[in-house]
């Protein structure tokens, strides 16, 4: 542990940082999870892709609270730290570590079989128990977590806050005020309006045609059947009888 927070305290003395994971300097990136951290950070969206995942698991299958939920995804996302992610794995501080375990006391934790570290329950684990049930404390929790801990005046830790004055970056895009139209939204109301004066003007247009139309088609069945020519009209019908049938 002594070893461990030398060399936190070596490396945060250093005039440029880098990222553990890029050897570059903390930068902009667009990350699907831990956004505030988007302005400076050494994550990218596959870490946070993998921290997200960490947080399903939290409400579904461990019975963690809203409180659980919040505390375990600072401690998540403490790798996105400027700082933490030029370390490499960033420690916690105690006062954080005792905030983390009374949030998720209740909740049911498992030992990966793989990284043998404190993690939700999941689905496929076979032996779930309550965090209050298989850690002692805070200090405890975040160590089978895998974090290293440290107390008041022993070096850098992450506390749990995110970092003060570092706005999420603007989009390159322009920005519009919420009651401004954008460019093309008169091109976009003129050909509205054209389009609704040439469907009311359609109907008027075609209606003629479409009844001369029907009148056509109707004179070429007398013609078939004989009742009608084009130089007379068509003939009356015959006379009915005495009886209502026609003479002859």
């Amino acid at each position: 542990m002594l070893s461990l927070l030398l060399a936190t305290a070596a490396h945060l003395a250093m005039a440029e940082q880098h990222c553990v994971s890029t050897r570059s300097p903390p930068t902009f990136r667009a990350l699907s999870h831990c956004t505030a951290y988007e302005s400076s950070t050494c994550c990218d969206r596959q870490q946070t892709d993998i921290i997200r995942s960490s947080l399903y698991y939290l409400h579904r299958t461990s019975d963690a609270g809203p409180a659980c939920v919040t505390a375990w995804m600072a401690g998540a996302c403490s790798r996105c730290h400027h700082i933490g992610g030029t370390l490499p794995k960033p420690p916690l501080c105690d006062s954080f570590c005792d905030t983390l375990h009374a949030a998720c006391a209740e909740a049911f934790f498992a030992v990966d079989s793989t990284t043998q570290l404190l993690t939700p329950c999941r689905e496929r684990d076979v032996l779930c128990s309550r965090l209050n049930e298989t850690s002692t404390g805070g200090v405890d929790t975040c160590t089978q977590a895998g974090y290293a801990v440290v107390g008041p005046g022993m070096g850098w830790c992450f506390d749990g806050r995110e970092p003060a004055g570092k706005p999420r970056k603007r989009s390159s895009r322009r920005q519009m005020a919420p009651d401004t139209l954008p460019p093309w939204a008169g091109v976009t109301v003129l050909v509205a309006l054209a389009c609704i004066a040439v469907a009311a003007l359609v109907p008027k247009v075609l209606q003629p045609r479409l009844e001369a139309t029907r009148e056509e088609i109707s004179a070429n069945r007398l013609r078939h059947l004989g009742l009608y020519t084009d130089d007379a009209a068509p003939p009356p019908p015959p006379p009915l009888g005495p009886l209502g049938q026609g003479s002859g």
